[in-house]
């Protein structure tokens, strides 16, 4: 994680070549800051500032950004914590820059055409595979895991393919985001298994409902892993469905091989294959989950909100069958306020800043279109109606 320490504190309004620091909101109580700073396409990032006792040095500062909020180059993020540093008098950072650091493209959270998908590409050696084969189709990647997205990002640059997109978001919830029977395939191959903690698994219920919703008819889900248990509990979860279509295979050839299947293929393990066809989701009896229209804004509020509105929801909770709403630390300066709200699916949770200003608030960074984002969204403005009420 970028970062840098310093003996001293920011000044608000100190601009540099590239950004500009705007405001800095508090949470005295946990001795943390968080500082806005715009850049020069007028883009607003948020850094913290902890404050620190050490025993040699005394008192000092540490700046990063909120995992919530960390820009998606690493670059980017590299360049604009090197200058605030200069600011100050800096004890020691982890900001030098490497080749590996090369600036590529942002993600692009618009999913817009999308033929196929692959959640988990890691390496990226399929993903690559799927773009150059398939030049006619768009593909669209996951990967939580940010150093590998960068590393394949720039293999897709410096093999001009353009029919790519990379996202970082959790695949469980940015598929809901997709349109009814819009995809030809899903790739899922080697997932971590999660036996012990099957919460944290990719597959589930409502994952295999929102793949049927997406999935065009006779579209596939492409499971691949060498654990038997992952493959049966698959295989159950599917067979829970009123109408379904499968098959399974043992030891499949496959025409890209990964490095894990390869590691695998070493150490002579078995490897499943699971592919499941889209025959169910017309038939299904589960709820569809589409709910329209949603814009996550706060426009249609009745009245002005107020610091101290947001301030009556710090720490509330609100949990609901399938989703929830979760108020954290706020951050003021008497005329900004920053409210952490964590809302969605209990397995899968969405988490940024509510951002008041001049009475408006906004989201710092917005919710994807999905349905348990769009439920947490109405339940979070209902809350805002209610306090508002109260305080009338």
């Amino acid at each position: 994680m970028p970062h840098f320490i310093s003996k001293d504190r920011l000044e608000v309004s100190s601009t540099l070549k590239d950004f500009e620091v705007i405001f800095c909101v508090e949470n005295k109580p946990f001795k943390t800051s968080i500082y806005g700073v715009k850049d020069s396409s007028d883009t607003l990032n948020l850094v913290a500032c902890f404050e620190r006792e050490d025993k040699k040095s005394g008192t000092n500062y540490l700046y990063k950004f909120p995992k919530n909020a960390r820009p998606l180059s690493n670059a980017y993020a590299k360049s604009l914590l090197l200058e605030l540093s200069s600011l100050t008098k800096c004890l020691s950072h982890n900001l030098n820059f490497t080749t590996k650091h090369k600036l590529s493209p942002n993600t692009e959270e618009v999913y817009k055409d999308i033929d196929i998908v692959e959640i988990g590409f890691g390496s990226g050696r399929l993903f690559l595979e799927l773009c150059k084969t398939h030049k006619d189709k768009n593909l669209l990647g996951f990967e939580v895991h940010t150093p590998s997205a960068n590393q394949v990002k720039n293999a897709l640059i410096l093999h001009n393919i353009t029919n790519a997109t990379i996202s970082l978001s959790d695949a469980r919830n940015a598929l809901q985001a997709l349109p009814d029977s819009s995809l030809l395939k899903i790739y899922m191959h080697f997932p971590i298994p999660w036996n012990k903690a099957k919460h944290r698994r990719v597959i589930s219920e409502a994952f295999l409902q929102t793949v049927f919703r997406i999935l065009k008819p006779e579209g596939m889900l492409d499971i691949r892993s060498d654990d038997l248990t992952f493959i049966k509990d698959c295989m159950e979860l599917v067979l829970d469905f009123p109408k379904v279509r499968f098959n399974l295979a043992k030891n499949a050839t496959f025409d890209v091989t990964s490095k894990y299947e390869a590691r695998w293929k070493a150490q002579n393990k078995d490897i499943y294959d699971l592919h499941i066809f889209n025959d169910a989701s017309k038939d299904s009896s589960k709820e569809s989950l589409s709910l329209g229209q949603v814009n996550f804004n706060f426009d249609d509020l009745e009245s002005k909100l107020e610091l101290k509105d947001l301030a009556s929801l710090q720490g509330q909770k609100v949990l609901k069958e399938d989703y929830f709403v979760s108020f954290k630390g706020l951050y003021s300066d008497g005329s900004i306020c920053l409210l952490e709200v964590v809302l969605g699916e209990f397995n899968s949770p969405f988490s940024t800043f509510l951002i008041l200003k001049d009475s408006k608030l906004s989201y710092f960074k917005k919710p994807l279109s999905t349905r348990s984002l769009k439920l947490a969204h109405i339940l979070l403005k209902d809350l805002l109606k209610t306090t508002l009420k109260e305080a009338t």
